[in-house]
């Protein structure tokens, strides 16, 4: 009998609905941290205090004016020309882009928060660049987030007389 009244009591007590404790505040964790998943420095300076305010997305580390260095290249990479313009990044929101500044062309990309981005596709397999009969794709990364000054791009351009391949870097003015 002591058994089943035993068995009985520790049913009942397995059945209680568990009840969350109180969260644990601690005064001295109060710095600021974003909290977006979508930005880059997502979680950076956690624990402290949710602000999104603090928080910079893929586009923004990409806006600015800058020298495009630009080569063309063989299939072995081999630089066959080389040339430079000025070109300017737009912001378009918070994960797209565009850059201006080679034959009156904008080229819109998209960047992810782990610095790497690709040019949109808006047409077959391209984006209209240069000429109606030009299209442009390819991608292209930043080192990290502290170097602000470079990132480098691959793109291939395809034309109705054939395919260059280029490599470019882009340096902050």
């Amino acid at each position: 009998m002591r058994n089943g009244i035993f068995f009985i009591l520790l049913l009942l007590a397995a059945c209680k609905p568990y009840e969350d404790p109180e969260p644990i505040t601690d005064p001295r964790i109060n710095n600021p941290y974003c909290n977006d998943p979508a930005a880059i420095n997502f979680n950076w300076g956690f624990p402290g205090v949710p602000d999104n305010s603090q928080c910079f997305y893929p586009a923004d580390v990409f806006v600015g004016n800058y020298i495009w260095q630009d080569s063309t290249v063989n299939d072995d990479g081999i630089v066959l020309t080389f040339d430079s313009v000025f070109a300017t990044i737009n912001k378009i929101d918070s994960t797209r882009f565009e850059i201006t500044g080679r034959c009156n062309a904008d080229i819109q990309l998209t960047a992810s928060r782990f610095l790497t981005f690709f040019i949109d596709s808006v047409q077959g397999d391209g984006q209209i660049f240069c000429r109606p009969t030009d299209t442009i794709i390819g991608n292209g990364s930043k080192i990290g987030v502290s170097d602000t000054t470079t990132f480098f791009m691959n793109y291939i351009v395809l034309t109705d007389t054939g395919t260059t391949k280029h490599k470019a870097k882009f340096i902050k003015q």
